[in-house]
């Protein structure tokens, strides 16, 4: 029971922060799905355009990619419900016989005990991080040079690094 109880505590006071984890990485994915579109369609242009003009392209189609801000309020709450039953039986029987004459009884008795619990909690969570993130920014923060469309292949390599194990 204590141990239900720690898990149901546990769970609600990190709900929120994983949440948030959880979100950033659909947002990444989102991101690097993005960028294969880019990539995908400076194939389909080729060589034909000059460094200069797949950078101004690069640029506005990063431009258009989607902006994440976190502005989130969570709330969690669980109720665990505990119930016991204690029981206890007993009985008995007693004789005696003298010639022809007998006597006999018995007895019993049970006694019932029951009892009950619940334990409610509740975690609030205001998340948010102020500013909104463009994947722009967010690949100037890791210094991938966007201008370069082999940089383009390493960023999303880097967005869809491995998810962390559970």
């Amino acid at each position: 029971m204590a141990n239900d109880a720690s898990k149901m505590i546990t769970t609600l006071l990190t709900a929120g922060p994983d949440a948030a984890i959880q979100a950033n990485r659909e947002q990444r994915k989102i991101w690097a799905d993005w960028l294969e579109d880019i990539i995908d369609m400076l194939g389909e242009i080729g060589e034909e355009i000059d460094f200069e003009k797949r950078e101004i392209f690069i640029s506005e189609q990063l431009s258009l990619a989607p902006a994440f801000k976190l502005n989130a309020f969570i709330s969690v709450s669980s109720s665990m419900r505990i119930a016991s039953i204690d029981r206890v039986d007993a009985s008995g029987g007693l004789g005696l016989s003298l010639g022809l004459l007998q006597i006999s009884g018995s007895f019993g008795m049970s006694q019932q005990n029951s009892s009950e619990s619940t334990l409610q909690a509740r975690a609030e969570y205001t998340l948010t991080n102020n500013n909104e993130l463009s994947l722009s920014d967010y690949l100037g923060s890791l210094g991938v040079k966007t201008s370069d469309p082999t940089e383009l292949q390493n960023a999303v390599t880097i967005l869809r690094s491995p998810e962390p194990e559970d």
